[in-house]
């Protein structure tokens, strides 16, 4: 059928994808994370409350909850969306994408509240184990949908190579995760050790995340930026150097425990590798170079360039401290590696990932639910809250035990300014999708040309549908 023409239903899965992704996001995610920080930040003033409110099982919580709830979430409820229209398949029926949620969500809920208490009781221990059951099964559900349909198959050419190889990689991550939680349960733990948590952590942000961002932008940002598309053999030697770099890094992070300078090696060698792929990447897509063409398209916007090219920036930065962090570490050079090593995560999952997700999701959403951004302003200045929040965090957190945290408030800063800008955005995306079944109808209602001056009738009326498809035929 025609673009534009298209029948929609009222409720679609993937809208109650991206709202589950933002609560969850607001509450144990971002929220949680500025309390941690603020805790941190003001210590001295509330010794007793700082001690029971910073934990390095809230920590890690609050890390998965990101990963998973407001990052897989909002990946699953797009591709709900967008793969029935790329590839004319379905990935299963619309009951069943509630039931992938529905085991989510529980699985994101269960181990929130289970792991900071699996130390002290067997039953949390078990329940922690029973959240990443019900995680990789609701993953292994939407992997299901996507191989019956021959989505995963290996026929699957250009950018849709990187979203297959980033489902894979979260196969794997949860199945990891997994480990952690039997792990937990064996020793009566609550906190997972590093030579799990870190290698865990590489596997989700530089194996799902970066490489379901990668394809989605080698195949959007011509569409939605003047940028020349990919050759097929440059996309190729980035698909190909990544599982290796990735499989560095995380291995890297888990033999530290056996043997600290072979563990070392492998990971420097995994942050160097990354960072090349990064570079190539760049310049693939061709984002630093010059503009192709001009391109016209509803809501268009130059601030979602700034999301993207600002994300990029932070990728670069945030692989640059990682790399000097096991370099540091090789060459025992006094610095402080944990603080640069979570100065380097949070420029990747605050300034990559999370700027990324918004920026692309500006555009995406609302062609999804043919209407237009609710607020273009709340758009711009979600941009300079995440840049903010991250410039204040990034020095502060690498600096932190060097100025004796001193530096302190600033990271509490920090957070208040990131949590802003995702309350921000929080608002202007479920505006637009509260909107989108008024909009839509407006949009595709018959419109009279009684009223309008005989020579313009016909040009008003070209010029009303050209518009009207538009959102539409971009999802």
């Amino acid at each position: 059928m025609p673009a534009g023409m298209v029948p929609r239903r009222r409720h679609e899965p993937y809208q109650y994808f991206l709202k589950a992704s933002l609560l969850l996001a607001m509450t144990i995610g971002w929220l949680l994370g500025a309390i941690e920080l603020s805790a941190i930040a003001f210590h001295d003033a509330s010794p007793s409350l700082a001690a029971r409110l910073i934990s390095p099982a809230l920590f890690q919580v609050h890390g998965q909850s990101q990963i998973l709830g407001w990052v897989g979430l909002f990946i699953m409820g797009i591709s709900y969306q967008v793969v029935p229209r790329q590839r004319r398949v379905a990935i299963h029926a619309s009951t069943m994408a509630y039931v992938v949620l529905a085991l989510m969500v529980a699985g994101i809920v269960l181990r929130a509240i289970s792991q900071p208490l699996a130390a002290a009781s067997v039953l949390f221990r078990g329940l922690t184990v029973l959240s990443a059951l019900l995680e990789l099964a609701g993953l292994g559900l939407f992997m299901g949908g996507l191989i019956k349909g021959r989505v995963m198959a290996d026929s699957i050419q250009g950018p849709e190579r990187f979203s297959r190889a980033a489902l894979q990689w979260f196969a794997v991550a949860l199945l990891i995760n997994l480990g952690t939680t039997v792990y937990l349960a064996l020793q009566a733990g609550s906190v997972v050790p590093d030579w799990l948590d870190r290698p865990l952590i590489v596997v989700e942000l530089f194996g799902f995340v970066t490489s379901m961002i990668f394809g989605v932008n080698a195949r959007n940002l011509p569409l939605f930026m003047r940028v020349r598309p990919a050759s097929s053999d440059d996309l190729l030697a980035v698909l190909r150097l990544l599982p290796p770099s990735v499989a560095l890094c995380a291995a890297g992070q888990a033999v530290s425990a056996i043997s600290l300078g072979g563990g070392r090696m492998m990971a420097a060698a995994g942050w160097a590798g990354l960072l090349v792929i990064a570079g190539l990447y760049v310049r693939a897509v061709g984002l630093l170079g010059p503009r192709t063409r001009q391109i016209v398209t509803a809501g268009e916007s130059g601030w979602y360039e700034a999301y993207v090219v600002g994300a990029y920036a932070w990728l670069g930065l945030g692989l640059l401290l990682e790399l000097l962090t096991s370099l540091a570490q090789l060459g025992r050079l006094g610095l402080p590696a944990e603080d640069l090593f979570l100065a380097g995560l949070h420029a990747v999952t605050i300034g990559f990932i999370s700027m990324m997700i918004m920026g692309m999701a500006a555009r995406i959403v609302p062609a999804f639910a043919a209407t237009r951004l609710h607020s273009r302003s709340l758009f711009v200045l979600t941009w300079w809250c995440l840049m903010l929040g991250t410039l204040l965090r990034v020095p502060a957190q690498a600096l932190y035990s060097s100025t004796g945290g001193a530096i302190g408030p600033l990271l509490g800063l920090s957070g208040i300014v990131q949590l802003a800008g995702m309350m921000l955005f929080t608002w202007n995306l479920w505006r637009t999708l509260a909107g989108s079944v008024t909009d839509r109808a407006a949009l595709l209602a018959p419109r009279s040309n009684a009223l309008q001056p005989p020579h313009v009738q016909q040009r008003g009326r070209a010029s009303t549908d050209a518009d009207d498809t538009l959102p539409l035929h971009l999802s």
